[in-house]
């Protein structure tokens, strides 16, 4: 059984032990645990099968004996966004608080970040400010913020996007330890977004605020 192995499926070097968790778990769905359900989601998720994981999800929604749990629903939110079902993340995000479970800044993070590749992530944004909004006790991060800038720019919003981006070197500044700083890719997001539009004296003027705030702490990749 997958569950035998338990958490430490993530150090097996053999092949393919993903394939034989999933169809250990399709030949067993009437006796596998919420963990041995969980635990074939962190395998296919870890190889980049995030479409399987949701489609698996939708199999453990109906199952009388492994209810989904937060992590549960974790594994399945952040597969779906990752996969670009945006949309798709936010009912089930919805299913998880009517279950019982807050998602949480990271769930809704990688929500607006797949919706920020779409068209029209108008929805995700507007979801996304409402959990913000209903929950005082959540502290931006990075990341949030450079999902929220990314959305901003493709919303055409781009004075939004150099307002997030203020706030973020305004926290900074007043908090050293802040998770909530600007990263390199903060800059150029900022930039990508300006030169789309033409607006090369607002490039520059990112970059030497790039340039001015560029420290060896600085993340690059969030």
């Amino acid at each position: 059984s997958p569950r035998s192995k338990g958490r430490r499926w993530d150090s097996l070097p053999e092949e393919g032990v993903e394939e034989r968790a999933v169809a250990w778990l399709q030949n067993h769905r009437h006796l596998a645990s919420t963990y041995d359900w969980n635990g074939v989601y962190f395998l296919c998720n870890r190889k980049g099968r995030h479409d399987e994981v949701v489609d698996l999800f939708e199999k453990q929604l109906r199952s009388p004996v492994a209810i989904p749990d937060a992590a549960s629903f974790g594994f399945a939110i952040s597969s779906a966004s990752k996969s670009g079902q945006w949309r798709k993340a936010i009912e089930l995000a919805d299913a998880m608080a009517a279950a019982g479970s807050r998602p949480n800044l990271k769930l809704w993070t990688a929500i607006l970040r797949s919706a920020a590749r779409d068209r029209d992530p108008r929805e995700a944004m507007a979801r996304f400010n409402r959990f913000v909004a209903t929950r005082p006790d959540i502290e931006m991060d990075t990341g949030a913020f450079n999902a929220a800038i990314a959305v901003r720019i493709k919303l055409g919003d781009m004075n939004g996007a150099l307002q997030l981006l203020q706030r973020m070197r305004r926290r900074d500044a007043a908090f050293k330890e802040s998770r909530a700083g600007p990263s390199v890719i903060t800059y150029t997001t900022v930039m990508a977004g300006l030169r789309a539009q033409g607006n090369w004296r607002g490039v520059v003027r990112t970059f030497d605020l790039l340039a001015a705030d560029a420290t060896p702490a600085m993340p690059a990749d969030r």
